[in-house]
Formats: structure tokens, C-alpha cells, sequence
């Protein structure tokens, strides 16, 4: 049992991460079309890699941003190992694996400007870039309600057919830019849509 002056210590020497994956240059591994990524990531607990959770599928796209993120428990002075499997989805239940990332959260973390980019790698060679930006998660218990409207949108695909929008948000990262923190479903075919 922990004693009050431990549990304090203890605390003082962790705080959450919020990482953001996104790949560059994946090698393409489908005939007639792109390759439609996901990422599976693992951790390793006790010598062994157990799934700790994915990304969504992104179709036909060689440098996927993946809105989904991860959020872990950043241990001081733990080696917390994780595995990155990048897979391409080929069906309900057929999947060709693209590569692996094998790295430690304190790597992540600790990269320049909170950015690390790994090879991702399968039988000895390189199949693209796996791109990893960590920020310090705030606590906040604060919930917002958005609802958004598009009201006469440009159609971008011709005469005989109506676009089929999507709704994008980003916030700041630092100094690098931008981070998508959610993407809605395309609706179908609508110019006025509301999300």
C-alpha cells in the first residue's frame, strides 16, 4: 500500500499524451486502386503485444491524416513500448499488411518540436513513413453541441451528378500546423447538408 507522500510522487511522474498518426508515401498495395489504410496499435505488456485499439479506414490514399487519436498514460522513467501495424483493407475479412513501427511512448514524446516519424517496415524494407505528433492532454469535463449547415455549395462534379460533402475539423498544433480532430460522414448528393 502507498503511502499518502508515495501516491503524490507517483502522480507528479505521469501525465496523458494524445498522439495523432497520419503516413506519407505508403506503398500501394492494390492493382486498380489505392491502398485504404488503418493502423493498429499495440502495446506491450509482460513480453507480449496486446491490441490496445485502431484508426479508422481511410479509402484509396497513400498519405492518410487519421482523425482518430490515442490517448495513453505517459509514465516517467517506464519504457512503454508500442507497436504500430499498418494494414490495407481489402474486404470484411481480408487484410494485407503493409508494415510495423515498433517504438517506446518516450520516444514519441520526447521527438523535436513533438513530432517523430518512423519507417514502416516489412521483411527488411521501408513501405512508407509512419508520422506520430504527441501533445499533453488538459483535463477539461466542459461538452459542446455543434450543428453545421452548408447552404448552397459549390458543385464540383459536373452537369449530371451533385458533390457529396464532408465536413473537416482542425485545431492548432504548435508551430506544425494543423490537426484534424474529427471528419463527418459524406452525405450523398446534397449541396444544402447539415451535420
Amino acid at each position: 500500500m502507498y503511502q499518502r507522500s508515495q501516491t503524490v510522487s507517483i502522480l507528479e511522474d505521469q501525465e496523458k499524451v494524445e498522439l495523432f498518426l497520419s503516413c506519407r508515401k505508403l506503398k500501394n498495395m492494390d492493382y486498380f486502386s489505392l491502398t485504404d489504410p488503418q493502423i493498429i496499435v499495440y502495446v506491450e505488456k509482460n513480453g507480449q503485444y496486446t491490441y490496445f485499439d485502431k484508426t479508422e479506414k481511410i479509402q484509396d490514399n497513400l498519405n492518410p491524416n487519421f482523425t482518430k487519436s490515442f490517448i495513453f498514460d505517459f509514465l516517467f522513467e517506464v519504457k512503454q513500448k508500442l507497436r504500430f501495424e499498418i494494414i490495407d483493407i481489402d474486404g470484411p475479412n481480408k487484410t494485407e499488411l503493409v508494415g510495423n513501427v515498433y517504438t517506446t511512448l518516450g520516444e514519441i514524446v520526447g521527438s523535436k518540436n513533438n513530432t517523430a516519424i518512423f519507417d514502416i517496415v516489412d521483411k527488411g524494407k521501408s513501405h512508407g513513413k509512419l508520422i506520430i505528433r504527441s501533445e499533453k492532454v488538459s483535463i477539461n469535463n466542459s461538452n459542446c453541441h455543434f450543428q453545421f449547415a452548408g447552404i448552397s455549395l459549390m458543385n464540383t462534379k459536373g452537369w449530371f451528378s451533385k458533390s457529396s460533402p464532408l465536413l473537416r475539423l482542425s485545431r492548432t498544433a504548435g508551430d506544425t500546423g494543423y490537426v484534424v480532430v474529427h471528419e463527418t460522414e459524406r452525405i450523398k448528393k446534397n449541396l444544402n447538408p447539415i451535420w
